[in-house]
C-alpha cells in the first residue's frame, strides 16, 4: 500500500495525518498489523529543501513513533526518488542485465543456434528491459538511456540478430502520457520547464 497526498501547507498536512491515523485505526479494527519500522516516507519537491522548523519538513509520525524518511524507494518493482528521475532504477536494470547476459554468452559457446537463443534472451534480458518501461523511460537522461541501448547491443552481438531499441524513443514520443491528460489526478501537479521538453519536480 502507499498512500500518495499533495501537500501545499499546515492545513493539508493536518489532513494527511488525519488520512494515516485513519487508516491506522482501520488496520486495527481489520486485526491487521502495521509495522511502523518497515514504513518509508518518501517525498518530492519543496517539502525536501528550507527550513527544518518548516512543518512540512518534519517526519510523517505514526502512534508516537517517526518514520524514516528515504531518498529512494522500492515499489511495483521500480525505484523511484524523491526527483523522480529513476536513474538508480535505471542503474538497477543495466547491472542486472550486464549479469544475465553470461548465461546467453555462455549458450553461444555451445554454437546454439538464434532459434534458441532468442526465447532465451526474451525471458532472461528483455523481460528486465521493458518491465513497466512506459512509467520510467521517459525521465531518464542521454546517458542512462544510451547505457540500456548497450547492453540491448551487447545481447544482438550474443544472439547474431539485431534487438531494437526502439522502446527507449517511443517513451518520448508519446503524444499523451497519463499526466498530461486533464483528466488525470495528477495534471494541476505538473508544470513544464523553459525547455518545454521536460517537467518539473511535482507541487506538493
Amino acid at each position: 500500500m502507499a498512500p500518495v497526498a499533495c501537500l501545499t501547507g499546515t492545513d493539508a498536512l493536518s489532513e494527511y495525518q488525519q488520512a494515516v491515523n485513519n487508516l491506522v485505526k482501520t488496520f486495527g479494527e481489520k486485526s491487521l498489523e502495521l509495522h511502523i519500522t518497515k514504513t518509508k516516507e518518501l517525498c518530492c519537491g519543496d517539502r525536501n529543501k528550507g527550513a527544518t522548523t518548516s512543518p512540512l519538513s518534519q517526519p510523517l509520525s505514526i502512534q508516537g513513533q517517526l518514520v524514516e524518511r528515504v531518498h529512494s524507494f522500492k515499489y511495483l518493482g521500480n525505484e523511484t526518488d524523491t526527483r523522480l528521475s529513476f536513474t538508480q532504477h535505471a542503474h538497477l536494470i543495466y547491472e542486472k542485465v550486464q549479469q544475465r547476459l553470461h548465461l546467453p554468452r555462455k549458450l553461444g559457446t555451445f554454437n546454439i543456434s538464434e532459434d534458441r537463443l532468442t526465447p532465451a534472451q526474451q525471458s532472461l534480458i528483455k523481460s528486465i528491459l521493458t518491465f513497466n518501461i512506459s512509467s520510467w523511460c521517459h525521465s531518464l537522461t542521454i546517458k542512462h538511456k544510451t547505457k540500456l541501448c548497450h547492453v540491448t547491443n551487447q545481447a544482438s552481438k550474443i544472439i547474431g540478430s539485431p534487438q531494437t531499441t526502439k522502446q527507449y524513443n517511443r517513451c518520448e514520443q508519446e503524444d499523451n502520457p497519463d499526466h498530461r491528460r486533464p483528466v488525470s489526478p495528477l495534471h494541476h501537479s505538473f508544470q513544464r520547464l523553459l525547455t518545454d521538453r521536460k517537467y518539473k519536480v511535482p507541487l506538493t
